[in-house]
């Protein structure tokens, strides 16, 4: 079945599960709504769970209407849920749902827009995603405004690539936008190529990495996973001990005991103190004697 909506609010969104206040003239099935005690007509909370797609939540805009495709299912611990199979943004073929969404391109403001609708009709979503260039034919649309609408449209996509490859992993929103903020729409090129430059995004650390390259099997051998999990041991210990610094034996233990959790790699002791060397060596570990 189809729900489609406009979004007014979300209230909650952990762990593919979310709450949302939304707006329908659709039939809410009565087990889906959690309240309809709100002051506008047909304006419902109701609960969403995602099945191995686009978590858009975070994307998602007020205002703007999205159609969320699945079925109702019972989840037992917290009463029914509407499960996802996919979940978009819709754009009905009405002049104003179009002329609204034109205006989130730069430059395009109503009036342009309701020029651009009265050439396209209900053609108008498509020919600005696909084939922008026809916009030339609108007298008031410059090539500047294509050329800003054909970046923004990549930009779009590319955003939605991103989403879709880090949707596989287990991240919270927050994480996977800071992700795409910093690599944009070389995110996914980036990471498959070394999982382990998400250590210098502040807030991602070695377990979200390490967690990304064991599902994709990449790098787990690579002196960053090894760099990046001393590091890591550094920390666990000197946290679980109270110390501001620990032995180089506990340490090379501790990353080799990490490095071997949950996989199979090659990586020796020996490869570690390598890189620990390396690491006083360069002072981002200092020695200390006693």
């Amino acid at each position: 079945m189809d729900i489609v909506f406009s979004l007014e609010k979300v209230v909650y969104n952990h762990n593919q599960y979310a709450i949302l206040l939304c707006s329908t003239d659709d039939q809410i099935p009565v087990e889906l709504r959690r309240s309809s005690d709100y002051p506008r007509k047909h304006q419902y909370l109701f609960s969403i769970k995602f099945n191995d797609v686009l978590d858009m939540v975070a994307e998602m805009q007020k205002r703007f209407q999205y159609k969320a495709t699945g079925t109702i299912v019972d989840g037992k611990q917290y009463g029914y849920q509407f499960e996802a199979t996919a979940i978009e943004r819709f754009v009905s073929a009405t002049q104003y749902d179009v002329i609204e969404y034109l205006r989130q391109y730069k430059g395009i403001g109503r009036g342009i827009a309701a020029d651009i609708y009265r050439a396209f009709g209900e053609d108008t979503v498509a020919v600005v995603e696909n084939t922008p260039e026809k916009l030339k034919s609108v007298k008031r649309v410059t090539d500047k405004m294509i050329a800003q609408i054909k970046e923004q449209v990549e930009k779009q996509h590319s955003e939605s690539d991103a989403l879709i490859f880090l949707s596989a992993f287990s991240l919270s929103p927050k994480k996977v936008q800071m992700i795409i903020a910093t690599y944009q729409e070389q995110t996914r090129s980036v990471i498959e190529e070394n999982p382990f430059i998400l250590c210098s995004i502040e807030g991602i650390g070695f377990a979200d990495a390490n967690s990304i390259a064991l599902d994709l099997n990449c790098g787990i051998n690579s002196i960053e996973r090894i760099q990046q999990a001393i590091l890591y041991a550094h920390e666990k210990l000197c946290n679980q001990h109270g110390h501001v610094c620990v032995g180089k034996e506990p340490l090379i233990q501790a990353t080799t005991y990490i490095l071997h959790k949950g996989c199979s790699c090659s990586v020796q002791p020996q490869d570690v103190e390598k890189q620990v060397d390396k690491f006083i060596e360069k002072k981002i570990l200092v020695r200390q004697y006693t």
